[in-house]
């Protein structure tokens, strides 16, 4: 897959015939599936570019359910040629509709189909809709396709019901609606050593941006140096140890691993919520609820 940056640093040859499909595509759930389908075929039926224009940071300034580079790799498995990454600054945010259109989308490509959902928005506060880009496609030439909401039990599948349900803890619940199962590419950062203390060696990790589940005990799986390996992760302030802590820490410990492992980065798949945070009032009795945790996790994937 080919990916571009706007605005451009150097020359750029207009992609043409393009498909092409706007949006931010926060975590690619099963509705930008739909729509994306639709661009693959249309790119097909008129021998075209599949592109996908995407923004950075979140226009509205949301929380990240996937990095840039999580949500370019997805872009890839989906088979996307091209994928135009537009830098949300001030300068775009002031842009009318017509600007937008004619500055950014017809600099880039030489579009004979736009494929957006029902609830696009563009233009300067998001005042246009995906009308007007219909209207705009007769004076500029190219064919609008208006894709429905994809609806799951009567509910519009959509990022913010899915940031939602991911603050909440309900992974599970997120992942049905996801391309992928919920996953956060972290940073291995120092940790002051409690868990290895305990026994529970792991890894502490800096999140970035991304938006980061309910305070709890999750089951997950972990990726790094082509390896997975399975594991609990842990989000929380650390009760039993400090009082009236406010730092929230995200660490994983992993079953089957070799402390030579030394990963700067690593991707946690979140697949299933274990227990709420509790506070113990004795070491000993977080340690026995720890390996309880282990059991379960263990027993989980024996019966998947």
């Amino acid at each position: 897959m080919k990916i571009l940056s706007y605005p451009l640093k150097t020359s750029h040859k207009r992609i043409a015939p393009a498909a092409v499909s706007i949006g931010v595509f926060d975590g690619l759930h099963q509705g930008h599936l739909s729509l994306l389908k639709k661009l693959k075929y249309y790119s097909q039926k008129f021998q075209a570019k599949s592109v996908v224009v995407t923004f950075w940071p979140h226009p509205q300034k949301q929380t990240l359910i996937y990095s840039l580079s999580q949500r370019i790799e997805l872009l890839k498995k989906i088979g996307i040629d091209v994928c135009i990454i537009v830098n949300f600054d001030s300068h775009l945010s002031n842009m009318s509709p017509q600007e937008f259109i004619e500055k950014v989308i017809l600099k880039l490509v030489k579009p004979v189909c736009v494929i957006v959902g029902e609830n696009f928005r563009f233009g300067k506060d998001a005042q246009a809709d995906a009308k007007l880009l219909k209207s705009l496609s007769l004076k500029y030439n190219f064919d609008a396709k208006i894709i429905p909401s994809r609806k799951v039990s009567n509910r519009v599948i959509s990022s913010s019901y899915i940031r939602r349900l991911i603050s909440q803890g309900k992974i599970s619940q997120a992942n049905k609606f996801l391309f992928s199962p919920f996953t956060i590419l972290g940073r291995v950062i120092q940790g002051q050593g409690l868990a290895k203390r305990l026994g529970f060696p792991t890894f502490n990790l800096n999140w970035g941006k991304q938006l980061l589940p309910k305070i709890g005990v999750y089951i997950v799986k972990v990726k790094f140096n082509n390896k997975t390996f399975k594991g609990i992760c842990y989000i929380g302030n650390k009760p039993t140890f400090k009082k009236n802590n406010k730092k929230i820490s995200f660490e994983v410990h992993l079953f089957d691993f070799s402390d030579n492992l030394k990963p700067k980065e690593i991707k946690v798949e979140f697949i299933e919520r274990l227990r709420v945070q509790k506070k113990f009032s004795h070491p000993s009795l977080l340690i026995r609820q720890i390996k309880k945790d282990i059991q379960n996790t263990l027993h989980f994937f024996s019966i998947k």
